[in-house]
């Protein structure tokens, strides 16, 4: 069966593992990334790189990207080899970044001004669930525009989420990483109050996991006190996605104190020097701040 060339822009650290699935499943793959080493990887298992986004969106059908921010996704829109100048009736982009709700609205009138569709897809999740295909898809555009790729959306998450017009599912998104921030801080917390008190990690992961509490963060907890968790989400991304939380907040003039709290650990964190340390970091990082790891 012929399947529809998909063009992909930004092969980070998720970007790749996403592309890589696509691969996969035996579409043909065009992509493109600022920094051109890192298409390499998906170039040797037989994509090919194209030298502007213009020429992926020539080239494809579909076009995804996964970017880190609002700048980025404009950047590649923009100019003479910009997307947009490829766009047009009978093709669809798919924005997988995580930009606030905002930005996805501006990018979702641009593209659909040329007549192409646009769906708003900000994913949850990170390497591992991206190299499975167990990501969680959360999906916002016309109804048509969602039916007409959900082969696609297939491959690269095993749940999707509809949160109705693009925007929305940015809006959702930020809401969960707001959460995902909170609670590894709390997992911080949590351990440092119980082993403050000579109460062993494990009894207290046992409690944690035991009822009403449980949740897989809590097993992060070995990794944390082992030393460094493995990469899987920079505490500067987060940082960048906490501020799309707090903006969002002050448009809809909404108190967050919690939220304000743990953002602030985040972006102290990050001032320190370690942004690029999984944010799962900011636990061990609250442990050794209170001593709760010097015995």
């Amino acid at each position: 069966m012929t399947r529809e060339t998909i063009g992909f822009l930004g092969t980070g650290l998720m970007g790749s593992r996403m592309a890589g699935r696509l691969l996969d499943a035996g579409h043909p793959l065009v992509v493109w990334n600022r920094s051109r080493e890192k298409t390499e990887p998906l170039v040797s298992r037989g994509a090919r790189r194209a030298d502007s986004p213009r020429e992926v969106g020539e080239a494809a059908e579909v076009t995804i990207s996964m970017l880190l921010d609002e700048d980025a996704l404009r950047a590649i829109l923009e100019g003479e080899d910009g997307l947009l100048a490829a766009l047009g009736p009978g093709r669809t982009h798919v924005d997988m970044s995580t930009i606030g709700a905002e930005a996805s609205r501006a990018a979702a009138e641009r593209i659909e001004k040329t007549g192409a569709g646009f769906l708003d897809c900000p994913v949850l999740g990170s390497i591992g669930p991206a190299e499975k295909g167990e990501l969680i898809l959360f999906v916002g555009g016309r109804d048509e525009v969602v039916d007409r790729c959900d082969g696609i959306l297939s491959i690269l998450g095993a749940k999707r989420v509809r949160a109705g017009a693009a925007g929305q599912a940015n809006g959702l998104k930020i809401v969960a990483n707001m959460m995902l921030a909170r609670m590894v801080e709390a997992l911080g917390e949590a351990l440092s109050l119980g082993m403050g008190q000579g109460i062993p990690a494990d009894t207290i992961h046992e409690m944690l996991q035991a009822g009403a509490l449980a949740s897989p963060m809590w097993d992060r907890k070995d990794k944390i006190l082992a030393g460094e968790p493995p990469l899987h989400f920079p505490i500067a991304h987060m940082c960048k996605d906490l501020r799309l939380v707090s903006e969002s907040a002050n448009r809809s003039s909404l108190r967050l104190p919690a939220h304000d709290a743990v953002q602030g650990l985040f972006e102290e964190a990050d001032r320190a020097g370690h942004g690029s340390m999984d944010y799962s970091w900011l636990a061990r990082w609250i442990l050794e701040q209170n001593g709760a790891l010097d015995d």
